[in-house]
């Protein structure tokens, strides 16, 4: 399992859409399945595990995906654990990303040089052990996970997060593309 390494950089163009007025903490979606992009939290404690379960369920991600999801501050740079407590007050201002911070490596399937990486799924008696190896496998991510991988990763190109620029040397802009 890799680590997302990507740090999240916005020019203030960029940032017209995540600045926000009132006092809390506000999550941004890149992906929200046709409703509103931010989650906002006005008052309490929550973790942040909470918030990642509360937002998956929302997106219709599935408990075995939503462990890939973390919240990250775009500011500080830096991820939240799982276990971190926010104090939500009227004098906390914070914004933060929820973003699929793990990855595997060939985890569609289109690279044939490295083993395809499934989810295991409980074998039924009456099948061969080799035969059905791709029927009793199912994809590591669900379809919402998919579409937020996919609309995370539109965001960082398109907000230059993730930039060929950043590679030194041909073979790594090759190996990308």
């Amino acid at each position: 399992m890799s680590l997302c390494q990507c740090a999240v950089k916005h020019s203030e163009s960029d940032m017209e859409g995540c600045s926000f007025t009132p006092a809390g903490l506000r999550v941004y979606l890149y992906w929200s399945n046709g409703k509103e992009h931010y989650v906002t939290y006005t008052q309490g404690e929550i973790t942040a595990e909470e918030i990642c379960i509360q937002i998956s369920q929302r997106l219709g991600i599935t408990p075995l995906c939503y462990t890939f999801f973390a919240l990250f501050d775009v500011q500080g740079k830096y991820w939240y654990s799982p276990n971190h407590v926010f104090t939500v007050t009227k004098e906390i201002k914070l914004f933060l990303h929820f973003r699929m911070r793990y990855y595997f490596r060939n985890w569609h399937g289109m690279n044939e040089k490295e083993s395809v990486v499934f989810r295991n799924v409980p074998k039924s008696r009456d099948s061969c052990e080799d035969k059905n190896r791709v029927e009793q496998a199912g994809a590591i991510l669900d379809l919402a996970s998919f579409e937020y991988l996919f609309e995370q990763g539109k965001f960082d190109f398109v907000n230059d997060v993730v930039s060929l620029k950043d590679f030194w040397i041909e073979q790594d802009i090759h190996r990308f593309k």
